[in-house]
């Protein structure tokens, strides 16, 4: 079904060994993710340096978060962030990226920092508060702390998003 659909409307797809290999392994990290939020060391965030149009002054970054993962290694946001948005763990995630980005602002003179947030973690209807109690807990400056959404999720027009952006 996910081939078909990758691929587009009008398409079939026949199941094959590559294709259960492929979910077997999704269906295992997915299963070491839960079990590394309860060991939050295995996710890192590297910072993506912002520069000014003079190629030189670093006006801001971007956290990017990175799993540690203990068989396969150092795995990018692509390999983990669909399921952790379709099991819902990734306010848990969230929280992790946003600690570590708010504890690099208060110990840093970086002018600021961008996280991406998840449309599933705009939902939650306490996610302004728990952004706010991370960044007061860290001693950061919240005018420094940029919160990165799509656009999409404004388009939605809903009510828990609207509060939150709000909120924030």
């Amino acid at each position: 079904l996910y081939a078909v659909k990758a691929r587009g409307r009008g398409c079939w797809q026949q199941f094959s060994h590559e294709m259960a290999t492929a979910l077997e392994r999704r269906n295992s990290l997915e299963d070491d993710f839960r079990s590394a939020l309860a060991d939050p060391e295995q996710f890192f965030t590297l910072y993506q340096p912002v520069y000014a149009a003079d190629g030189h002054t670093i006006v801001g970054a971007e956290a990017l978060v990175r799993w540690r993962h203990p068989r396969f290694g150092i795995l990018g946001p692509a390999s983990f962030i669909d399921f952790a948005e379709d099991s819902g763990l990734i306010g848990r995630l969230g929280e992790i990226v946003l600690d570590e980005a708010a504890c690099l602002l208060a110990r840093s003179n970086l002018p600021w920092i961008a996280v991406n947030v998840s449309t599933v973690q705009l939902h939650a209807p306490d996610f302004a508060e728990r952004v706010l109690r991370i960044i007061r807990a860290a001693g950061a400056d919240p005018h420094r702390l940029q919160i990165e959404i799509t656009e999409s999720v404004l388009i939605e027009d809903s009510p828990d998003v609207a509060r939150a952006v709000t909120q924030l």
